[in-house]
């Protein structure tokens, strides 16, 4: 099995965080709100700053980014995007494997929750 690691990013991986997010979810938000990329591009560097980003990487390469905030009673996967051409292959699944398991769903999220 290919190894699987989340590592820290550093302000270098902005652009890649911004890119991923941008290939996996940019056609869903596209149907939503329509995309903007000026706006798009200002809220990513708003959570950039403020979140606990990580970059997920498969066998040394860099396939999507994970977004989590921790609170005093849950934590909170603000966005888990996955390159296209690594989406389906069990990798946000195995991102996941946190404990949590689903509850729910909206239009365009999926509602999870952390057993204790």
């Amino acid at each position: 099995m290919n190894s699987l690691a989340l590592h820290r990013v550093s302000p270098n991986d902005s652009e890649f965080a911004y890119c991923a997010k941008r290939a996996a979810f940019k056609e869903y938000v596209e149907k939503v709100d329509g995309w903007d990329d000026d706006e798009q591009r200002r809220l990513h560097e708003q959570r950039f700053r403020t979140q606990d980003f990580r970059v997920i990487t498969l066998a040394g390469t860099d396939v999507g980014i994970m977004a989590v905030v921790a609170a005093p009673d849950c934590v909170k996967v603000n966005q888990l995007f996955l390159s296209p051409e690594h989406q389906g292959k069990n990798i946000g699944r195995r991102c996941m494997l946190l404990g949590f398991t689903r509850t729910g769903e909206t239009d365009t999220h999926a509602l999870m929750e952390w057993g204790s």
